[in-house]
C-alpha cells in the first residue's frame, strides 16, 4: 500500500484516501453533479460540476473537498452563476496538465500549488485579481486587490484534504477546530479555528501551541483568537530576524527590538499597547507556568514601556444620532431593520440577538411579554420582559417570516443570508449598518460621518435606564 509522508507531520496513504471516498455515495460518487438553479434563475438550464482529473486519486480528493462544502452548508445546492462551474473546471484542466500521474495533493505544498496554478492562468491570460472596495473604521472606502477566484478556491481544497488526512490530536495540528476540542464557539463570529501555519519560525510556533493549550482550558475562543493574533504579530518580526529562524531565546533586548520594529511599522499608539499587555502575559506563562526553554524569566515588559494613548470616548451612541437613526431606519434593509428596533428596546449582546430562535418569544398568563435568549458571556438562558409592543410586532413579524421561508423548525430568528442554517454574523451586521451611515450621512455633532459598533447599542439602553433611575432617585 503506497504511503507518503508530507509537510506538517501528515501521512498520506492509500488507506486514509478511501476514508475520503466511503463519504462519497450515491448522488456525490458521479462524476458529474447537476445542481438546480437558484429560484431567480429557474428558467435556465441546471449547472453541472464535472470531475475531469486524470488521476483517479486526484478526482476523489477534489470530490471529497467540494462534498465537504456542500453537506456542511458553506455552500447552497441551488447555484446562481456558472463562476463555480468554470472555476473548477479550469482547475480540472490544470492538474490534468501539471500532475497527471500524482496520487495526492500533500505530494507538494500549498505554496507551490499555487505558484503553478497562477503561472497556469498568467499564461493563458486567464488571471484575474479582484479590486474591491473594503470599509474602513474611518468610514471611508479603501480599495483592495483580492486573490484569483480560482487560486481561493483550490487553498479551500487544498486545506480540507489536509485536514482530512491529518488524524493526529488535535492539539498536536498546525490549524485547531476548537468545536473539535469540546469547546463551546459563539457561531456568530469567526472563531472557531486557531492557525497556526502563519507563525513562520517553526520554535516560536511551537511555543505558542504550547501557551494556547494552556489558554484555551481557562480562557473563551474569542480570548484564545485574540492572543493568537498578537503572536502572529511577533512572528512576523522574528521573520526579520534571519538569525533567529532555527532557533532563539526571547529576552529583554529582543522585546525592547521588537518595540522599535512595531513604530517603524505605523502600528497606533493603543493599539501598540493592548499588544504589549497580551505578548506579557503569554510570555510570563511560558517563562514561568510552562518552564519553556525560549522564554527568558527575567521581567520582558516594564511598566514604562507602554506607550501612553488618548482615553476613549464613552461609546453609548449620542442624541443626535439616535434622532438620525430614528429618522431615516426605514432605508435599512428589512431584516437589520428590525435588528435594530429590538436593539433599541431590550439592549441585548450582539451575540444574543444573532442567535435568537424563532420560539424566543413568551406570553404568560397575564397576556404580558417577555424574550427568551441565550447570553454567550454568561453560558446560560436568560429571559427579559418587553414593554414595547412595537418590538413584539417585529419579533412576530420575523418569526412569520421565517417560518414561511424555512418552516416551523428553524434554529435562528435571524439566519445567514449566504447560509441559513447559521445566526447571522456580526461582522455582517456591522458592515450593513455602517453602510447605511454612509449613504443616509449620518453625521455626529463635529461633523464627521458616525461609526456604528454593536455593543453601542447595549451602552446606549444602559445609559438610559440609568439616567432614568438616577432622575427619579434624586426626586
Amino acid at each position: 500500500m503506497k504511503t507518503v509522508a508530507v509537510a506538517g507531520g501528515v501521512v498520506w496513504s492509500e488507506h486514509c484516501q478511501q476514508r475520503l471516498q466511503a463519504h462519497l455515495t450515491d448522488f456525490w460518487a458521479h462524476d458529474v453533479w447537476t445542481f438546480p438553479r437558484k429560484a431567480s434563475n429557474k428558467r435556465q438550464r441546471p449547472l453541472s460540476l464535472r470531475f475531469t482529473c486524470v488521476s483517479p486519486q486526484l478526482r476523489i480528493e477534489l470530490k471529497y473537498a467540494l462534498w465537504y462544502k456542500f453537506t456542511s452548508g458553506e455552500w447552497q445546492q441551488e447555484m446562481g452563476d456558472e463562476g463555480r462551474v468554470s472555476e473548477v473546471n479550469h482547475i480540472n484542466k490544470w492538474l490534468n496538465m501539471v500532475a497527471p500521474t500524482v496520487f495526492s495533493l500533500l505530494e507538494r505544498s500549498l505554496e507551490q500549488w499555487e505558484i503553478s496554478l497562477r503561472s497556469y492562468l498568467v499564461e493563458r491570460n486567464l488571471y484575474h485579481r479582484r479590486k474591491v472596495q473594503a470599509l474602513h473604521s474611518s468610514q471611508t472606502y479603501r480599495e483592495m486587490w483580492g486573490e484569483d477566484r480560482r487560486i481561493c478556491l483550490f487553498r479551500q481544497i487544498y486545506t480540507i484534504v489536509y485536514r482530512a488526512y491529518d488524524d493526529r490530536a488535535e492539539t498536536e495540528k498546525e490549524i485547531w477546530d476548537m468545536k473539535a476540542l469540546g469547546i463551546m464557539v459563539n457561531p456568530t463570529v469567526g472563531t472557531r479555528y486557531l492557525s497556526f501555519l502563519d507563525i513562520v519560525p517553526l520554535w516560536f510556533r511551537r511555543l505558542v501551541q504550547a501557551f494556547m493549550r494552556y489558554n484555551i482550558a481557562l480562557h473563551s475562543p474569542g480570548d484564545c483568537c485574540t492572543k493568537l493574533q498578537v503572536c502572529k504579530v511577533f512572528a512576523c518580526y522574528l521573520a526579520t530576524r534571519q538569525e533567529l529562524q532555527q532557533a532563539g531565546v526571547i529576552d529583554r533586548s529582543l522585546v525592547i527590538d521588537f518595540m522599535g520594529w512595531l513604530c517603524e511599522q505605523h502600528y497606533p499608539e493603543q493599539y501598540r499597547g493592548r499588544m504589549l499587555i497580551t505578548l506579557r502575559t503569554v510570555f510570563k506563562v511560558c517563562a514561568h507556568h510552562l518552564q519553556l526553554p525560549h522564554v527568558s524569566k527575567e521581567v520582558l515588559i516594564l511598566e514604562a514601556d507602554f506607550p501612553k494613548w488618548e482615553r476613549a470616548l464613552p461609546r453609548d451612541i449620542p442624541e443626535e444620532i439616535l434622532e438620525q437613526l430614528r429618522r431615516h431606519l426605514d432605508a435599512l434593509p428589512t431584516t437589520v431593520l428590525r435588528m435594530v428596533v429590538i436593539f433599541l428596546e431590550c439592549g441585548l449582546r450582539i451575540s444574543e440577538l444573532c442567535t435568537l430562535a424563532p420560539s424566543c418569544l413568551i406570553c404568560d398568563d397575564k397576556h404580558e411579554w417577555y424574550l427568551r435568549l441565550y447570553q454567550w458571556k454568561s453560558k446560560k438562558e436568560h429571559v427579559i420582559p418587553l414593554v414595547d409592543q412595537q418590538v413584539v410586532a417585529t419579533i412576530q413579524a420575523q418569526q412569520q417570516e421565517i417560518r414561511s421561508r424555512f418552516g416551523a423548525d428553524w434554529p435562528y430568528l435571524f439566519p445567514r443570508p449566504r447560509d441559513p442554517q447559521q445566526p447571522f454574523q456580526q461582522s455582517n451586521f456591522a458592515r450593513v449598518i455602517n453602510k447605511w451611515a454612509i449613504e443616509q450621512d449620518i453625521r455626529d455633532r463635529n461633523g464627521t460621518v458616525w461609526r456604528f459598533q454593536s455593543h453601542q447599542f447595549r451602552l446606549s439602553v444602559l445609559m438610559i435606564v440609568l439616567m432614568a433611575s438616577f432622575v427619579e432617585f434624586t426626586r
